[in-house]
């Protein structure tokens, strides 16, 4: 299969709380299935979808591009967060853990992206992993390991939402993420980040990556 033929993974919306658009939102038997095993709840994070092609292994890595902020203001170790890769030889989505040591090696150069710099490149935070019901999936929202207040770039900030994933290997067809975003985050939208002036997020490889992170609704 061509790099150019594997789409940008999209969530449907979980059924639950505000959805505009109640016709994204995810099935019932989509959900019945999402949940009937173990998931990974990981940090949704405000950026531009964006893939990449990588030759050695045969990957297209999928990465949220946060060059620029859109409605959160982010304090990143790299300006690529990696949430999907395809396995192109394998023709299937890489389960959580391996995603996640791919991320990391790509991030080191042991594998390399044409054109783009290795320390740019760092895996999205997990949030949660296990079996939970869609009623206790919101506990996880808020929960955010880069974003930052603007006027105080050392205070913490709440994130976008997050997004649900089988933990397990996955085909192409049956690719399947639910998400759920912080009513806030919808409400507080006014128009597209694209006609706002521009306003670097800040980048600094130094950083350390967070792998995991704490859920405000576990905290308390």
């Amino acid at each position: 299969m061509s790099p150019e033929l594997v789409k940008i993974p999209k969530p449907s919306r979980l059924p639950i709380g505000n959805i505009p658009n109640k016709k994204k939102a995810m099935s019932g038997e989509d959900l019945r299935f999402l949940l009937s095993g173990r998931v990974v709840v990981e940090e949704k994070m405000d950026g531009r979808p964006i893939s990449f092609a990588a030759l050695d292994p045969q990957l297209v890595v999928f990465a949220e591009d946060l060059r620029r902020v859109h409605s959160i203001f982010y304090w990143l170790p790299g300006r690529y967060a990696v949430f999907d890769i395809f396995d192109i030889k394998r023709n299937l989505f890489l389960r959580y853990d391996e995603r996640t040591e791919l991320a990391q090696e790509i991030r080191r150069g042991k594998i390399r992206i044409s054109g783009k710099e290795a320390v740019l490149f760092f895996p999205i935070p997990r949030i949660a992993l296990g079996k939970f019901t869609l009623e206790e999936l919101p506990q996880f929202l808020g929960a955010a390991a880069y974003a930052r207040n603007p006027k105080n770039r050392t205070q913490p900030a709440l994130g976008e939402g997050i997004v649900v994933k089988p933990h397990c290997d996955q085909f192409l067809a049956e690719y399947l993420a639910g998400k759920i975003v912080r009513e806030e985050f919808t409400d507080g939208i006014t128009g597209s980040y694209l006609r706002r002036p521009f306003q670097p997020n800040i980048i600094d490889p130094s950083k350390p990556v967070i792998i995991e992170i704490a859920s405000p609704g576990l905290m308390q």
